[in-house]
């Protein structure tokens, strides 16, 4: 991602931190889906784009203890810090693109929800798909959300690229499966209306594969 893409996020949560049109006051819908997965309490788990969300604070709740978080806003990322500093689990933080990270675990979770429909081009949408695949376990999970073929054009100024539930599966499909889909209506804090592509996806064990 460019530098003027990073500065933009940066601004952002510098001024006006919760005061925007994806902030949920709750995490529901995202912790149903995690609860689906049974995943055990000390799976790993990572939250993309992760900005002021209450994910971490839910999951910490629900008594998962192997937490990461990734943003690439140094702002976003140092008031999750302070938010979470009492927190009994100790989270490993990081600041970054994420067409760039490099993990130093593998994670049985990747969760994103609104990072990826900012990548427009189809090396950045594939850069991104690569590096999900790099950092997440074979059989692990990817939980995806964009904005639908339907929903709003831009994002906090910035133009965004919409997907279908079968446009994202074409995209990943090298690397993961798709197993379950919707489409979900988000409400915006002043009232607003944005239709979401969410996903769950499998990671391919191509141990299995290849064999």
């Amino acid at each position: 991602m460019t530098l003027e893409f990073a500065n933009h996020w940066e601004n952002l949560h510098r001024n006006k931190f919760m005061d925007v049109g994806w902030w949920q006051n709750r995490e529901d819908l995202w912790l149903d889906l995690i609860s689906d997965l049974q995943l055990p309490k000390e799976a790993a788990i990572i939250d993309i784009g992760a900005g002021a969300s209450l994910l971490l604070d839910a999951l910490i709740d629900n008594g998962f203890s192997n937490l990461s978080a990734l943003d690439i806003s140094s702002a976003a990322i140092s008031r999750l810090k302070e938010r979470l500093d009492n927190s009994p689990v100790g989270i490993k933080f990081y600041v970054g693109d994420v067409l760039e990270f490099k993990a130093h675990e593998k994670f049985q979770l990747w969760h994103d929800r609104a990072v990826f429909h900012f990548l427009l081009t189809s090396k950045e949408q594939n850069s991104y798909v690569a590096a999900a695949a790099d950092s997440i376990s074979a059989n692990g999970y990817l939980v995806l959300a964009t904005f639908a073929p339907d929903g709003p054009e831009k994002c906090s100024g910035l133009p965004v690229f919409r997907h279908s539930k079968d446009s994202l599966a074409e995209l990943f499909s090298e690397h993961f499966n798709l197993e379950w889909a919707s489409e979900r209506v988000h409400l915006t804090p002043s009232g607003g209306q944005q239709n979401f592509t969410v996903c769950r996806f499998r990671r391919i064990d191509n141990t299995i594969a290849d064999e």
